[in-house]
């Protein structure tokens, strides 16, 4: 979802055609705009700071170049950048000065790395030994929340950025792919089987995390939460037909209290 929460970026295989295409949705008009006809898979939208640009992965080249392109559909893609493994972007900082980027290293497993946008530079967040993908940085950009499996499963963990050190592990059964609220006072994330989860956050010198709490169940792939942390986007197993409906999950405090 964009910050404003009016326009939803995601990809699609187009037509059946083996390659995946960007589009983006207008919520409020029910519409949606291919942007990527090029050669090649485009996938893995991440929304600029202001709304106004989309950096995304492509495979022409490699298993991973990153692009960026106006998110109206005006212009031509910009090539930004690669690795010899691939990149390809997980989350912008609100200050617009570099993206949070996965690749997987020549001798580790799925690291987190940082790209420079000014200079192309590509630094390390988060490079071990085990998996560590699905970043997500807080609003304030002190904070970078993301998933790795170092405990033996998927687990959620915060780690503190710039000059401040520190690093804690906020899920206690299971967790992948963090997203946080757009006041940062709360971050989401789903755990199995088919859990989506919160946790509330105290931000500070050293910040506090609340028990995560269930907050609806629903078999998704993905997700994303509306700036209210109300309303949320999952992406649902795909049904019998094949298709895969986006679900705008709703009042979710009246649905919990029902159950």
């Amino acid at each position: 979802l964009s910050h404003d929460g009016e326009r939803l970026a995601f990809s699609v295989n187009t037509g059946g055609q083996g390659a995946a295409d960007l589009w983006v949705y207008d919520l409020a008009r029910d519409t949606a705009s291919r942007l990527s006809f090029e050669e090649g898979n485009e996938d893995r939208p991440v929304w600029s700071p202001d709304d106004r640009l989309l950096y995304y992965d492509s495979d022409r080249h490699n298993d991973g170049t990153l692009f960026r392109r106006a998110a109206d559909g005006t212009g031509a893609a910009e090539e930004l950048g690669t690795t010899p493994q691939g990149i390809w972007p997980l989350a912008a900082s609100q200050d617009g000065r570099w993206l949070a980027v996965g690749s997987v290293g020549s001798s580790t497993n799925q690291d987190i790395l940082r790209f420079d946008l000014a200079t192309r530079a590509i630094s390390p967040l988060v490079v071990t030994a085990f998996e560590d993908a699905g970043a997500a940085i807080s609003p304030d950009d002190r904070w970078l929340a993301y998933a790795s499996e170092q405990s033996g499963r998927w687990e959620i963990y915060v780690q503190a950025l710039g000059g401040e050190r520190g690093r804690w592990q906020v899920s206690n059964e299971g967790g992948q792919r963090p997203r946080w609220r757009a006041d940062g006072g709360e971050l989401y994330f789903f755990s199995r089987p088919d859990r989506l989860m919160a946790i509330t956050v105290e931000s500070g010198t050293v910040p506090h995390f609340s028990a995560p709490r269930e907050l609806f169940r629903e078999p998704i792939e993905d997700f994303d939460a509306a700036p209210d942390g109300q309303h949320f986007v999952v992406l649902r197993a795909a049904d019998s037909d094949g298709n895969r409906p986006l679900t705008l999950v709703t009042h979710w405090p009246q649905l919990l209290a029902q159950q």
